[in-house]
């Protein structure tokens, strides 16, 4: 396997998704509160791949996703074991009943999300059904500053989620997994526009402006169907990488992206934004926030399995 690294690797990536592509937008400058179609879209065939871990010096670090053999299979225990040494939060939402999820990141008990109203949600067999709008959030919790230290020590930050919508009506966009303080202030959202996934990095400038990487209408969800969106956010390399169910969708500069856009006095919401303005429905299966960039390898390997 050859080992390709910083700008290099991303320029291999970058002549093979525009071979396939037009009319590809880095960065998107908008007013308002709203996804635009950038008209970025790839296949799902999993052709596309990336190898290593990305270190904070833009090199390959120590705790590089590791591999049984030379294939671009994962298996589970690897990918967990990963899961454990680099997830800062992870929310399985295999509890079954109770009013807590549990935080099984390294940031611990102070993340657990137990602000939600146990009325408009279900436990499930596979995980969390929101049935009305509430907020998952950690009532308790001040301040996100050790998950911005996190994401600065590591240079990087990777949000995985596993859902089911529960209809392909939802807009807003309606918020899957949020750092925000409310639908105006916001830094990262991965979210639901009907059929498409809308992820951002979001950040108000000084006339009040939104920088934006919006990769709008990436492929349609299938009401009732379970996915898997990942938004990678490379703070070395300042590219962004949107993989759905194991593919690799679009690759983005990010050249605004940066940690003094991660705001500690922000929250971490999930199915939801910051001032409950934003409610999503469907079912929740996994959340992971990884301090590290993650590779197509694992993401497809991580589909394959399944969530937790």
């Amino acid at each position: 396997m050859v080992v390709c690294r910083g700008w290099l690797l991303y320029a291999v990536v970058w002549l093979a998704v525009a071979g396939c592509r037009t009319g590809l937008e880095n960065i998107l400058v908008l007013e308002g509160d709203s996804g635009t179609d950038s008209g970025n879209t790839g296949s799902r065939d999993g052709s596309l791949s990336l190898d290593g871990a990305v270190a904070s010096d833009g090199g390959f670090a120590d705790s590089a996703i590791p591999r049984s053999d030379a294939s671009t299979s994962l298996s589970r225990e690897q990918v967990e074991s990963f899961r454990q040494a680099h997830g800062q939060l992870w929310y399985r939402f295999d509890e079954g009943s109770g009013a807590v999820v549990t935080n099984h990141g390294a940031l611990g008990a102070d993340y657990d999300l137990d602000g939600f109203d146990e009325t408009k949600v279900t436990w499930v067999a596979d995980g969390l059904r929101i049935d009305a709008q509430t907020r998952l959030f950690a009532a308790g919790l001040a301040s996100t500053g050790a998950l911005r230290s996190a994401v600065a020590a590591g240079n990087a930050i990777s949000i995985e989620v596993w859902f089911t919508p529960q209809n392909i009506a939802q807009r807003g966009p309606a918020r899957i997994f949020a750092w925000s303080q409310d639908s105006r202030e916001q830094t990262i959202l991965v979210g639901q526009t009907e059929d498409d996934v809308t992820v951002r990095w979001f950040k108000r400038n000084a006339v009040g402006s939104i920088i934006d990487v919006t990769p709008a209408a990436t492929d349609p969800l299938i009401a009732g169907g379970r996915s898997q969106a990942v938004f990678v956010v490379d703070l070395a390399t300042q590219n962004a990488l949107v993989f759905l169910d194991g593919a690799l969708l679009t690759l983005l500069n990010c050249s605004t992206c940066s940690t003094d856009h991660l705001d500690s006095g922000h929250r971490i919401s999930v199915a939801n934004e910051g001032d409950n303005d934003r409610g999503w429905l469907g079912t929740m299966h996994q959340v992971v926030v990884y301090n590290r960039v993650l590779d197509a390898d694992f993401v497809a390997s991580s589909f394959e399995l399944g969530p937790n």
